[in-house]
């Protein structure tokens, strides 16, 4: 997966040099990696109520505020999200990968379903890649790595529709984590189109589906300062 990133970083300074900033969930923020003693560790998925270890007072903190933060990161329309939405080849060597917590597929688990659903909110088509759409081997372009992992966007939601399909999402820790996705979600909602004056949706492979789930965001009145729409070269029909 590092090697699949690795490639993709390199294709995009290739094309535009300059220096990227680079966020990457969960090795970005800190997580219950520590003994009672306070020694670093493998991670911990959960401690009992008044038990020693996971995180110092300190970085807990510094862990909250973060979470609080992630819809900013996603959802921001001037920040690149790319997904890894692939298993790496050898996932199901158990002498190479040990399964813990939640092992459920990319679109499964509730927090990358709800990540990806920010960075669907009101980016433009080249701003979301989907890195699993690309094998990581050889040398590859950005404007290759762009039209082939660009493909298959999921389209915005409005946070009703999102909230029922978090019932069928996989967390770790479900019954806390559930409802503060589902309430962040809502507040990145309102926030992104709420400011949003241009919406730019064009050549995502898209059909008649996202074309309503547009419409459904639009028609409740969620971007009441939006003026230009493009969802030009995708397969939307009459009933879309």
């Amino acid at each position: 997966n590092l090697r699949v990133v690795a490639r993709a970083l390199e294709a995009r300074l290739n094309r535009f040099g300059g220096d990227l900033a680079v966020f990457f969930d969960f090795c970005s923020m800190h997580q219950k990696c520590r003994g009672a003693d306070g020694a670093p560790g493998a991670r911990v998925l959960g401690f009992a109520a008044g038990e020693a270890g996971g995180r110092f007072a300190s970085e807990d903190a510094l862990f909250k505020q973060a979470l609080g933060s992630l819809g900013t990161f996603y959802s921001h329309p001037k920040t690149f999200v790319w997904k890894l939405t692939a298993f790496p080849p050898d996932y199901d060597d158990p002498q190479r990968y040990q399964r813990k917590g939640n092992v459920a597929q990319y679109a499964d688990r509730g927090w990358c379903f709800c990540e990806a659903s920010w960075a669907a909110m009101v980016k433009s088509s080249r701003m979301v890649l989907d890195l699993g759409k690309n094998s990581g081997e050889g040398a590859v372009g950005w404007g290759d790595l762009k039209r082939a992992c660009t493909q298959g966007r999921r389209a915005p939601v409005l946070p009703s529709a999102l909230e029922k399909e978090l019932e069928h999402k996989h967390f770790t820790n479900g019954k806390d984590d559930r409802p503060a996705v589902a309430e962040l979600y809502a507040a990145g909602f309102k926030a992104r189109f709420g400011a949003a004056e241009v919406l730019r949706y064009a050549g995502l492979g898209w059909g008649d589906d996202e074309a309503k789930a547009v419409a459904a965001v639009l028609a409740a009145g969620a971007a009441p300062k939006l003026r230009e729409l493009s969802l030009g070269s995708n397969s939307i029909g009459d009933e879309g």
